[in-house]
């Protein structure tokens, strides 16, 4: 097998863990793609106690990951890496339109009140807190379980 870039064999090998690796004849490593998957929360159970955590005045916290200008709404998803939440909004992220629409999905999603939901941190990120309040952890817990389908 050529290289495309440098045109140098590949020779498949194992390497200690047994999965395949590729190296050219200089000695250059590549890993196949089985090895860049990322985690899914598909697979196996998902655990939300880290995306969920409680506040000394009662409320709740959910760390969430968005996806503005999505085709669909709704909660897509956990990131098992970052230990968030996947939601995608259809709502472009201008001047404040993805998290607006962020509440509302997450206050529809979990059927919580709109005027409950309010986003604390990560105004401009990607990467955001979400302040829930008035439903306990275990509620919110379950619902969350549901709408993943976990």
């Amino acid at each position: 097998m050529l290289h495309r870039a440098s045109h140098q064999p590949f020779i498949p090998r194992l390497n200690l863990e047994g999965k395949q690796e590729r190296v050219t004849e200089r000695g250059a490593v590549a890993q196949t793609s089985e090895d860049n998957k990322k985690p899914s929360s598909k697979r196996g159970v998902v655990d939300l106690g880290t995306c969920l955590t409680q506040t000394l005045d009662g409320a709740l916290l959910m760390e969430v990951e968005i996806q503005p200008g999505s085709t669909q709404q709704g909660v897509t998803g956990f990131n098992e890496w970052r230990s968030r939440v996947v939601i995608a909004v259809k709502a472009q992220a201008k001047q404040g339109q993805a998290n607006r629409a962020l509440v509302h999905v997450i206050a529809q999603q979990l059927r919580v009140k709109t005027s409950e939901v309010s986003v604390v941190a990560g105004h401009r990120s990607r990467k955001k807190s979400v302040r829930i309040e008035d439903t306990d952890l275990e509620t919110l817990r379950s619902r969350l379980s549901d709408v993943l389908g976990a």
